[in-house]
């Protein structure tokens, strides 16, 4: 199985590279990293090392900052993104500008309110220069933006697009350098569910789409696929890569959480595999699945158990990685970065519902709520933990052939 997925990817590589001048790129393989959005904190060295990941990805939340919440200069959160900077990891880096958390809407041109966003990302870029691989000039315009803001105003212009033009100019003007010692690449979107129509008509996605293609100090474009299913999740992918033809892309979070979240309901025992599973750690077969994820929560179970719990259910997807990565670097996607931990520092009690949304069960690492019999080791979550360590050695390998 190992060697047919090493063969395929190669395939698949070759077949991508051919084509990669179309996408406007030097390299068309996929790169796969973790994420851990606002707490890059979470980024320990123990569980870097255990996953093999080059490639991490954080966002940054201004509000906080610019209100002067939190100090860039004493921020544990910078410090963290420089810690890893420090020991080679290449960092994909997202502002989320949080306008519906701050109560606030996107600043007029040469206020005095831009000028103080302004500053804050360009003091961003200072605090962290040399340290960044990649900026995404926003995390998720159409979760995090007031509509007013995402509507053409009265004067035919759409302020949040308007807003990351801007700030484009004036990061530009900084001339920020990467990790590399090159020009910092700069990609913007923040895309979400391109699969639904409504998201593909919106006013100031088709606004976006057309920047990126037009701007040239534009590497490319970043969106999301936290999807019920691969249908939709390929959807998502065709759609953007048609409206993006010629630049590369990168999608810095991507999960099958409604799916999860639709089977939080299920009782475990409601199928032969589950009434095994059952009666080997003596549960209650009608236990549904957020009781038993609530009773692990509060009584940490093995890692043998966790994984036999998930394979137990017919609703998990071991193999979502490897569907995911080929799926998306057919697409042009060249990094993709994929939920990496719970808590490091500690989890306690949690009560989990049919209305939780269920991120636990997407990390590839989940400490404190799993653990390994007489071992140090993090528990690895079922499948996706495998997956991602496979890819990682796929792309080095990728990586020496092609420097040979």
């Amino acid at each position: 199985m190992k060697d047919n997925r090493s063969l395929f990817t190669l395939i698949a590589f070759l077949l991508v590279l051919l084509t990669g001048v179309a996408y406007g790129q030097q390299h068309s393989y996929l790169e796969m990293g973790v994420n851990v959005n606002e707490r890059p904190h979470w980024l320990k060295p123990q569980l870097l090392k255990q996953s093999q990941t080059t490639w991490v990805r954080a966002f940054i939340e201004a509000s906080h900052y610019i209100k002067g919440k939190r100090d860039l200069n004493d921020d544990y959160r910078i410090q963290s993104l420089k810690d890893v900077a420090d020991t080679g990891h290449k960092i994909v880096l997202s502002i989320k500008w949080n306008l519906k958390e701050a109560g606030w809407h996107v600043p007029k041109p040469e206020s005095k309110q831009e000028e103080k966003w302004f500053q804050f990302a360009g003091n961003l870029l200072k605090k962290l220069d040399g340290d960044l691989s990649i900026l995404v000039l926003v995390n998720e315009i159409t979760i995090d933006t007031p509509a007013t803001d995402l509507q053409e105003n009265q004067d035919g212009v759409i302020p949040f697009v308007r807003f990351q033009k801007r700030l484009l100019d004036y990061i530009s003007r900084l001339k920020p350098r990467a990790a590399d010692g090159q020009a910092l690449s700069i990609y913007t979107g923040g895309f979400t569910r391109l699969d639904l129509k409504k998201q593909q008509n919106r006013p100031v996605n088709q606004a976006m789409f057309k920047w990126i293609n037009e701007d040239d100090r534009i590497t490319g474009a970043d969106f999301h696929i936290h999807q019920p299913d691969y249908k939709s999740s390929s959807e998502s992918a065709d759609f953007i890569r048609k409206q993006i033809p010629a630049k590369p892309l990168i999608v810095t979070e991507f999960s099958l959480i409604w799916k999860w979240k639709n089977h939080l309901g299920d009782r475990i025992g409601s199928t032969q595999a589950g009434r095994a599973f059952s009666n080997r750690y003596d549960l209650d077969p009608n236990l549904t699945v957020a009781e038993y994820c609530t009773n692990v929560f509060s009584n940490p179970v093995s890692e043998t158990e966790w994984q036999a719990f998930l394979k137990s259910q017919p609703w998990f997807e071991p193999n979502y990685l490897d569907v995911m990565g080929r799926l998306m670097e057919k697409h042009g996607v060249i990094v993709a970065t994929y939920a990496f931990t719970i808590n490091p520092n500690g989890v306690g009690p949690r009560k989990i519902t049919t209305q939780s949304t269920p991120w636990f069960i997407n990390q590839l690492l989940l400490p404190h709520m799993v653990f390994v019999k007489k071992s140090d080791r993090i528990a690895e979550n079922y499948g996706l933990f495998n997956s991602f360590v496979r890819w990682q050695k796929v792309t080095e390998d990728l990586k020496t052939s092609i420097l040979k």
